[in-house]
């Protein structure tokens, strides 16, 4: 990654950063997903299938993002553990942040907020979380919404 990648991701919250991995790798990783997406739809009812397409694309049935689990194959849970991704990101948000993803940031987040809360400095005593709020969107979002929840604002 370069500077103009990593002032993109701090102005953006996102970048996306090619050759990190071979064509092949990735084309192995987009094929099993596919193949799952079919196998799954192929077992739903038609009444229920239509609600799980993206309407979007109409070459083949594709899985709308949101219902497309995709982060739980182990494919691609063997591309999120890999030293060359967790390199580059751990360049972007410092080291720490392939020990914890959204499932664990999530369980962990009421603990964060109560931290935070009761005035206690919450990234040091959970730097992992710290880290992935600092470069999941998602996370982010979750977080904030806690903070308002519990009446607190949300950190800057």
């Amino acid at each position: 990654m370069d500077a103009i990648d990593i002032g993109f991701y701090r102005h953006q919250g996102h970048v996306t950063v090619n050759g990190v991995f071979a064509a092949a790798e990735m084309d192995a990783v987009v094929r099993d997903i596919e193949q799952w997406g079919e196998a799954f739809l192929a077992e739903l009812p038609p009444a229920q299938r239509a609600w799980y397409l993206d309407g979007g694309v109409q070459a083949r049935a594709v899985l709308r993002k949101l219902d497309n689990p995709h982060a739980h194959r182990p494919a691609v849970q063997q591309l999120a553990r890999d030293l060359r991704l967790v390199g580059s990101i751990e360049s972007l948000l410092g080291p720490g942040v392939s020990e914890l993803g959204c499932d664990e940031c999530f369980d962990q987040l009421d603990r964060y907020v109560e931290l935070e809360v009761t005035g206690a400095d919450a990234a040091a005593a959970m730097p992992a979380l710290a880290a992935h709020l600092t470069g999941c969107p998602a996370c982010r979002e979750e977080h904030e919404s806690l903070r308002a929840l519990v009446g607190g604002e949300p950190a800057v």
